[in-house]
Protein backbone atom coordinates (compact mmCIF):
# COMPACT_ATOMS: atom_id res chain seq x y z
CA UNK A 1 0.00 0.00 0.00
CA UNK A 2 1.30 3.42 -0.94
CA UNK A 3 1.85 6.00 1.80
CA UNK A 4 -0.82 8.67 2.04
CA UNK A 5 1.67 11.54 1.73
CA UNK A 6 2.21 10.64 -1.93
CA UNK A 7 -1.30 11.98 -2.57
CA UNK A 8 -0.11 15.41 -1.41
CA UNK A 9 2.02 15.76 -4.56
CA UNK A 10 0.08 18.08 -6.84
CA UNK A 11 1.57 17.16 -10.21
CA UNK A 12 0.12 13.87 -11.42
CA UNK A 13 3.28 12.82 -13.28
CA UNK A 14 5.39 13.49 -10.15
CA UNK A 15 2.92 11.51 -8.05
CA UNK A 16 3.14 8.57 -10.46
CA UNK A 17 6.95 8.78 -10.49
CA UNK A 18 7.18 8.70 -6.68
CA UNK A 19 4.59 5.91 -6.46
CA UNK A 20 6.57 3.86 -8.97
CA UNK A 21 9.79 4.45 -7.03
CA UNK A 22 8.12 3.40 -3.78
CA UNK A 23 6.59 0.28 -5.31
CA UNK A 24 9.80 -0.81 -7.03
CA UNK A 25 12.36 -0.01 -4.34
CA UNK A 26 10.43 -0.52 -1.08
CA UNK A 27 11.72 -4.10 -0.58
CA UNK A 28 15.33 -2.99 -1.13
CA UNK A 29 14.92 -0.01 1.18
CA UNK A 30 13.28 -2.15 3.86
CA UNK A 31 16.09 -4.72 3.80
CA UNK A 32 18.75 -2.01 4.01
CA UNK A 33 16.96 -0.19 6.85
CA UNK A 34 16.24 -3.40 8.76
CA UNK A 35 19.90 -4.42 8.52
CA UNK A 36 20.92 -1.12 10.12
CA UNK A 37 18.08 -0.54 12.58
CA UNK A 38 17.25 -4.16 13.51
CA UNK A 39 13.55 -3.28 13.92
CA UNK A 40 10.64 -3.52 11.46
CA UNK A 41 8.78 -0.43 12.71
CA UNK A 42 11.86 1.76 12.65
CA UNK A 43 12.72 0.42 9.20
CA UNK A 44 9.27 1.46 7.94
CA UNK A 45 9.76 4.87 9.53
CA UNK A 46 13.08 5.17 7.69
CA UNK A 47 11.41 4.31 4.38
CA UNK A 48 8.78 6.99 4.89
CA UNK A 49 11.42 9.57 5.83
CA UNK A 50 13.40 8.56 2.75
CA UNK A 51 10.38 9.03 0.51
CA UNK A 52 9.76 12.47 2.04
CA UNK A 53 13.34 13.40 1.12
CA UNK A 54 12.76 12.05 -2.38
CA UNK A 55 9.70 14.29 -2.70
CA UNK A 56 11.60 17.29 -1.32
CA UNK A 57 14.39 16.83 -3.89
CA UNK A 58 12.29 15.38 -6.70
CA UNK A 59 13.93 17.42 -9.47
CA UNK A 60 17.34 16.08 -8.46
CA UNK A 61 16.06 12.50 -8.16
CA UNK A 62 14.51 12.66 -11.64
CA UNK A 63 17.95 13.57 -13.00
CA UNK A 64 19.60 10.43 -11.62
CA UNK A 65 20.22 7.84 -14.36
CA UNK A 66 17.90 4.82 -13.93
CA UNK A 67 20.81 2.40 -13.50
CA UNK A 68 22.11 4.46 -10.55
CA UNK A 69 18.77 5.05 -8.83
CA UNK A 70 18.87 2.00 -6.53
CA UNK A 71 22.30 2.97 -5.19
CA UNK A 72 21.20 6.58 -4.79
CA UNK A 73 18.12 5.57 -2.78
CA UNK A 74 20.17 3.12 -0.72
CA UNK A 75 22.51 5.96 0.22
CA UNK A 76 19.59 8.15 1.23
CA UNK A 77 18.05 5.46 3.44
CA UNK A 78 21.41 4.78 5.10
CA UNK A 79 21.65 8.46 5.99
CA UNK A 80 18.09 8.45 7.30
CA UNK A 81 18.81 5.35 9.41
CA UNK A 82 21.87 6.98 10.95
CA UNK A 83 19.76 10.06 11.68
CA UNK A 84 17.22 7.84 13.45
CA UNK A 85 19.92 6.14 15.50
Amino acid sequence: MLPVFILAIEDNSDREFVAALYTRYQPLLFRRAKRILKDDDRAEEAIHDTMLRVIRYLDRIKGVPPDELAAYLATIIQTVCFDII
